[in-house]
């Protein structure tokens, strides 16, 4: 609910719509009414349709975050941004990763599942940071103690690989590699390489089409490009099993950008076949149904340099979370940019074949949601609340933030409209009426009126709103199912800090029979400071 013209101040009392038409006060709401001519009747009739808002804050249950226990949200945008919201300074990538492990084990997302998550979401949201030690734009690489994952960026993948053929006659291009751009945009690998264990290091050049193939053969009639793979000699030479050869039991390739920075490390495995290849189905990283220290799989297939992948091993439906072989293509996406809402985790892939975060009816993990943010005043060095003073920074220069930094910190207990880790402009799911929750975008009846009348309620969490009203879900692509959520999930919110209370008080005799006096109040309670204020009061008089 917006404000009158020319103060750009939010209603921020719900008492501005709720004594409207008393003769005592006149509310801002209902200067804005008569200013305007709405007719008594319709101010009304409005009345029932309006809400001026709910504060959520980034405060979360209690859970372990960087050796320490936290009660706030983790915003994901200035974390892997590195604005130097959390410390004054700025994480490396193994901080931000293991951060963000820690934010999915509290909510339940299970090992190796969890560490691909954090360095995907890394590089879906990196982008070109104020300062930052790391590189920007290359594949985050995460080690864990025990295993190495590697992010999912705007790279090629090596896609397909022939170590075995039979003689020079019988096939085309010899022992080849194949590279895959499944990405919207062209890809210049120049000064890429690729090493083997017993290959030479190979050089790239050019560009990888848009959903293109490139195929780097031993052969003249290489599809793209003429490189020697097996250490030269005769045109028969080129086919013998020398010391340089792709090794039919398989080898680790290391796919590498310009920067020498590690996109992709995979051993192909036993290719003793001289009629097939070896090819991946999803050519991201796989943990979950590969393992976690070789994190892509391969399997024995037809030839199919230059081209898409053997239908029976290439099969985007496998994830059955809404990615079909008709729009597989959407669930590469990488964003390289903050996370406009978070339903965008929706396109977080988990490490399992063709699988990317659910944020549909059948969410695996609700809980996450009460653990990640990415909208939180407090970090956008602005003054939120009109108090004057700005967000937590460390301005006397001691390395930490703490009660002798200025700015509007959490320390603060009795600011204007509360300490400025809240968020504001919020619609409480759990109170809202159905016509307040049309209002927000694509609700249309149905899903208002179910998530009014759902015997779920109270909901936890909107994770826990997502899992239980399943109208919010669409139907068709993962795309199309998921877009009622990323609409409204920076709009909602199933907690409040403001309350209307009404309070009876009554002088009664002592058998509770008579009732000598009474009297009415209504109050606006704030709970967002410490301690709790009243934020209005008034007799209620009949």
């Amino acid at each position: 609910m917006g404000s009158r013209s020319g103060d750009d101040v939010p209603f921020g009392l719900l008492s501005e719509a709720e004594i409207m038409g008393t003769s005592s006060y006149e509310s801002r709401l209902e200067y804005v009414f008569g200013t305007n001519t709405v007719s008594l009747d319709d101010q009304n009739t409005l009345k029932g349709w309006l809400t001026t808002y709910s504060a959520d804050t980034i405060l979360c249950p209690p859970y372990q975050l960087d050796g320490g226990t936290s009660t706030t949200k983790l915003n994901i945008n200035a974390l892997v941004n590195n604005e130097g919201a959390y410390t004054g300074a700025y994480y490396t990538t193994d901080k931000k990763a293991a951060m963000l492990v820690d934010v999915f084990t509290a909510g339940g997302v299970p090992d190796v599942e969890r560490q691909q998550m954090a360095v995907n979401i890394i590089d879906f949201i990196d982008g070109p940071p104020i300062i930052d030690p790391d590189p920007v734009g290359t594949v985050t690489a995460y080690n864990d103690g025990s295993n190495t994952y590697y992010g999912i960026e705007k790279t090629p993948y090596i896609n397909e690989v022939e170590a075995e053929v039979s003689n020079p006659v019988s096939v085309v291009y010899g022992k080849y590699i194949e590279l895959f751009n499944p990405y919207d945009t062209d890809i210049d690998i120049t000064n890429w390489t690729i090493t083997g264990t017993t290959m030479p290091q190979v050089t790239l050049s050019g560009t990888i089409g848009s959903q293109t193939y490139y195929v780097v053969a031993d052969d003249i009639q290489a599809y793209e490009s003429d490189f020697d793979y097996e250490g030269g000699g005769t045109a028969a030479d080129e086919y013998n099993a020398s010391v340089n050869s792709l090794t039919t039991t398989g080898e680790t390739l290391t796919l590498s950008d310009n920067n020498g920075i590690d996109v992709q490390v995979t051993d192909y495995g036993n290719a003793d076949s001289t009629t097939n290849t070896r090819q991946s189905n999803d050519p991201r990283p796989i943990p979950l149904t590969a393992s976690a220290a070789d994190p892509w799989e391969w399997t024995t297939g037809g030839e199919t340099a230059g081209e898409e992948n053997q239908a029976s091993i290439f099969e985007p439906g496998d994830g059955n979370d809404g990615w079909t072989d008709a729009t597989y293509f959407p669930s590469f996406l990488v964003a390289n940019r903050r996370f406009s809402n978070i339903g965008y985790l929706g396109f977080i892939h988990t490490g399992s074949e063709w699988s990317s975060f659910k944020v549909d009816d059948t969410i695996a993990y609700p809980d996450v949601l009460q653990y990640i943010t990415v909208r939180d005043p407090s970090m956008d060095n602005i003054d939120n609340d009109g108090d004057g003073d700005i967000d937590t920074f460390d301005t006397d220069g001691d390395g930490d933030i703490d009660v002798n930094d200025t700015g509007d910190t959490s320390f603060q207990t009795g600011d204007f409209d509360g300490q400025e880790h809240r968020i504001p402009g919020l619609i409480n799911v759990n109170t809202a009426s159905a016509e307040v929750l049309q209002s927000l975008p694509n609700v249309d009846s149905t899903i208002a009126t179910a998530i009014e009348t759902s015997g779920s309620k109270p909901f936890t969490s909107i994770g826990d709103l997502v899992d239980d009203v399943t109208q919010i879900t669409g139907a068709g692509t993962k795309w199309n199912m998921e877009s009622t959520f990323r609409s409204i999930s920076n709009l909602i919110t199933t907690r409040s800090n403001v309350f209307t209370v009404y309070v009876t008080a009554q002088v009664i005799d002592e058998a509770i029979s008579s009732v000598y006096a009474e009297k009415r109040i209504l109050a606006i309670v704030d709970r967002s400071v410490d301690p709790i204020r009243i934020r209005y009061f008034r007799w209620i008089v009949e």
